[in-house]
């Protein structure tokens, strides 16, 4: 039976941060850590991959791709284990990213604020034209769902048929009459709590205000821009693609989720380079999408900052998990993508960016 030391020190990691993530359908998870468990202490560690072996040998990640990233240096790759078919990772195959994609979706209002299209405190009842709820009088804002503090619950009631498909079957014909009767349990603004549906709201109420659709203004308002080739929404096709295979926390193969109207919480799926060349222009913002950068980093819209400053933010789906993180005041950055849902992915992000930093960790992998 897995020990939980690994759970303990996520929460801790994350508690740096002003909040953590909650996951679509997290996998089942170890019991809990003994209180006499003690905390590995800092030692050195040798390169990127010595750090993330010990993972697939201990059959808690299938695969992943991971990179750090210094100041004037070449990032470091790594690819450990394998895509699911007993094929090599690469800096090419695409991953789902999850969570990730709510980043780009508040990139999104970024943009359309700096167009002039929305205003950042905007009611995103006016923005989209949409029927949504309020509460002692306040009607929840754009900014509010960028940030988690809309008082929308983490998601609707979903009824999915299949299990392996949770958001199958709830599309907009559920979705609208169930916001026109939802009663928020707090005032907007009051409190943060992560939520799926708010982010998914606004996806949609910024593809609405600019008359198109989500996938096409994430396509044609980041990727194309920030020269985001290999990014895509939901899982690419044609010949040629390396596409890793999901796995849950047990390593049995999973399916890809469809997403459908949530595209906006957790739909894009990307490839190390891409995502190395996204953590690059966060960690210095230029070219096209400068301003764009600059103004959700000042705000925090979309990422989650750690009192120290880092922005990060991670992302799970049926057989994937992602963790990006950028300190752009020490110029490191840190991205894995893995082929597994398992949120040790998390502490192998913290650790691979203590690795960037000072060459030591404290993170040890738990024993199977």
């Amino acid at each position: 039976m897995r020990s939980w030391v690994w759970l303990a020190m996520l929460l801790v990691a994350c508690s740096r941060g002003e909040s953590d993530e909650s996951k679509p359908a997290p996998e089942p998870k170890p019991p809990v850590a003994a209180a006499t468990d003690a905390a590995p202490g800092p030692v050195a560690v040798t390169s990127l991959a010595a750090l993330a072996e010990p993972g697939v040998g201990k059959k808690w990640i299938r695969g992943a791709a991971l990179a750090v990233i210094r100041p004037g240096r070449e990032p470091e790759l790594a690819f450990v284990g394998d895509d699911g078919r007993g094929k090599p990772l690469t800096a090419e195959t695409r991953f789902a990213i999850g969570s990730v994609t709510k980043v780009f979706t508040s990139l999104l209002l970024a943009d359309a604020s700096l167009r002039g299209e929305v205003g950042l405190d905007e009611a995103a009842s006016k923005a989209g034209k949409l029927r949504l709820p309020s509460r002692e009088g306040k009607r929840l804002t754009l900014r509010q769902l960028s940030q988690h503090t809309s008082g929308l619950p983490r998601l609707p009631p979903l009824k999915p048929k299949s299990f392996s498909q949770p958001y199958q079957g709830y599309g907009e014909k559920e979705l609208w009459p169930y916001l026109a009767e939802l009663e928020l349990e707090r005032a907007p603004g009051a409190a943060e709590e992560y939520s799926n549906l708010g982010a998914t709201v606004l996806g949609m109420a910024l593809a609405r205000r600019a008359g198109t659709d989500y996938d096409a203004l994430v396509r044609e308002r980041l990727l194309k821009p920030m020269a985001l080739a290999s990014t895509t929404m939901g899982p690419p096709t044609g010949q040629g693609l390396h596409l890793a295979l999901g796995s849950n926390s047990r390593l049995d193969t999973t399916e890809n989720w469809d997403l459908g109207i949530f595209a906006p919480a957790g739909a894009i799926w990307s490839s190390l380079g891409d995502m190395i060349k996204f953590a690059q222009l966060n960690l210095a913002p230029s070219g096209p999408g400068e301003k764009i950068l600059e103004l959700a980093q000042k705000e925090r819209l979309g990422w989650q900052r750690r009192k120290d400053g880092v922005l990060w933010h991670n992302g799970e789906t049926a057989g994937f998990h992602s963790f990006v993180a950028v300190d752009r005041k020490g110029g490191y950055a840190v991205v894995v993508l893995a082929n597994t849902a398992s949120q040790t992915v998390d502490l192998l992000g913290f650790a691979a960016l203590d690795y960037a930093r000072i060459q030591t960790s404290t993170f040890t992998w738990p024993e199977p």
